[in-house]
């Protein structure tokens, strides 16, 4: 189960990511049907953000051989599950079939549900209050409680705005039609630089995020111009002339979102922000699950070398975010020609290794060529 609400994620993210070349290719006429899949797209990431909440710390606690939930508990939680798969019958048949009459009615048994889950808070709450639950069930408990409110507000919302997508005029096929010529077979050449980017993503996701902080800091000091950009990132590259435009396109949209970010001077995009925490996700699985035990060798190496590049770099991070901005400092410092004069530069012997033996892991969780729960560690 943890495993399927990980590749759930991961799958939506990758899709709520890979909007701008299906926005792209839209016509006037598909403006209005446009928000309308990209609310939906918001909201399943979120679906399955919260499904990944209930199932990884439910995962955690019975790993660590903690208590059990009581017996009050496991009984109020299958009272909610049993209404929880009510609305759900609903839901999946209305999304099966394209008939959305039955949507009040979701609505009522939502809200049946959101009181069901606040009674149960309640409870709860005075089980503490008489000492009669323990604190790390309880802590997993109302965990459970309050990712399903939103799991559920979140699939009603997609309800709605399915529906309002669906009866736009002429507005799903024509958008069907849009994603599908976006979906890349593997190892393809494609013919967009967002489309360029995104191959890098899926080859090697530690070297698409440093890719993305290189083009960043070009963007910057070209100072976001549309020609600059054009005249030293474009025609130098002998790139043809009816896809000049489509590279310029892909770069002045990196541009706005750090305009919209508020990160022209300085700072990193949510994109890479939240794909690193991803990333610092799977380094906490792996430094505790079995599969991970040739990466915590490597990490073992590492380890020592942390305060040092803290002290650097800063603290206020995870130690995967800390190792990006070492990446990332120790290329600034080579192409200045400052390679051997930095703490930073001494430890990226330790930093490479770790960041590429989780990317590679990453890479294989995605395409399910790995099993994090599996029980022995796999052949190297």
């Amino acid at each position: 189960m943890v495993r399927e609400s990980n590749e759930l994620f991961y799958q939506s993210r990758e899709r709520k990511y890979s909007l701008l070349p299906t926005l792209r290719k839209l016509q006037k006429g598909d403006i209005d049907t446009a928000h309308y899949y990209v609310q939906v797209v918001d909201y399943l990431n979120e679906m399955t953000k919260a499904l990944a909440h209930i199932t990884r710390p439910a995962f955690e606690h019975i790993d660590n051989n903690h208590e059990g939930l009581s017996k009050e508990q496991t009984e109020d939680l299958m009272h909610i599950n049993d209404e929880v798969e009510s609305i759900y019958r609903h839901i999946n048949n209305m999304l099966r079939t394209g008939d959305f009459s039955d949507l009040d009615m979701v609505l009522e048994m939502r809200d049946r549900l959101f009181e069901a889950i606040a009674d149960a808070i309640k409870s709860e709450v005075t089980r503490i209050n008489e000492n009669r639950s323990n604190t790390k069930a309880s802590i997993l408990y109302l965990t459970i409680l309050n990712e399903t409110k939103s799991m559920v507000l979140q699939s009603r919302n997609l309800l709605k705005s399915q529906r309002y997508f669906l009866e736009h005029k002429d507005g799903p096929l024509q958008w069907l039609n849009k994603i599908k010529e976006l979906r890349l077979p593997p190892g393809s050449k494609t013919k967009f630089t967002m489309d360029i980017a995104l191959a890098k993503r899926r080859e090697n996701i530690a070297e698409y995020i440093l890719y993305l902080w290189q083009i960043e800091d070009l963007l910057r000091a070209l100072q976001f111009s549309p020609e600059a950009i054009y005249s030293q990132l474009i025609a130098p590259r002998g790139i043809e002339e009816g896809q000049r435009h489509n590279y310029l396109l892909w770069y002045m949209d990196i541009a706005n979102l750090l305009r919209e970010e508020g990160k022209e001077e300085k700072g990193h995009l949510e994109h890479t922000l939240h794909l690193i925490g991803d990333l610092n996700d799977l380094h906490l699985q792996l430094m505790k699950l079995p599969i991970g035990e040739h990466y915590r060798q490597t990490f073992a190496r590492l380890e020592p070398e942390l305060p040092r590049l803290r002290a650097v770099l800063g603290r206020e991070m995870s130690d995967i975010e800390l190792c990006f901005r070492a990446l990332y400092a120790a290329m600034l410092y080579r192409i200045k020609g400052e390679g051997g004069k930095s703490a930073v530069s001494d430890t990226i012997e330790y930093v490479s290794p770790v960041i590429a033996e989780l990317a590679d892991m990453y890479g294989k969780v995605e395409r399910g060529e790995a099993d994090l729960f599996k029980d022995t560690a796999p052949e190297r």
